[in-house]
């Protein structure tokens, strides 16, 4: 079970986003009983490439610890799941917790941004 609690083996496979579309959002994000950490972009997009390394470095102390589970939604593949949440803009980092959005991280940011952003709102590994 790549991506959520007690996932994969080495930091490179805990830090392995689970993939999602707009059918299984609800399971894997929504339905959560924790803090879940959704990667929003597309494909295409250069800066969510870039962004999704920084987002897998930042989320991955969190995923050890055991604290959260990492996700991402592409947004051209599941337009249903950005038009609820109003993800207009890609990339996007969301913070969940119990199914409610409890913190949103919009465009490019480095990664000592995100590990703040992400500490102040889950709380330390």
């Amino acid at each position: 079970m790549s991506g959520a609690i007690g996932g994969g083996e080495g930091a490179e496979d805990r830090a392995t986003p689970v993939e999602t579309t707009d059918e299984s959002f609800s399971r894997e994000v929504e339905d959560f009983p924790g803090w879940c950490v959704v990667e929003f972009s597309t494909a295409w997009c250069i800066p969510c490439r870039m962004f999704s390394e920084v987002v897998r470095r930042a989320v991955e102390p969190l995923l050890s610890s055991g604290k959260c589970k990492f996700v991402r939604h592409d947004v051209d593949r599941g337009p249903a799941v950005a038009e609820r949440y109003v993800v207009y803009a890609v990339p996007a980092l969301y913070v969940y917790s119990h199914g409610t959005v409890r913190g949103k991280l919009l465009g490019y940011h480095p990664e000592d941004e995100v590990r703040t952003f992400l500490t102040r709102i889950v709380g330390h590994p």
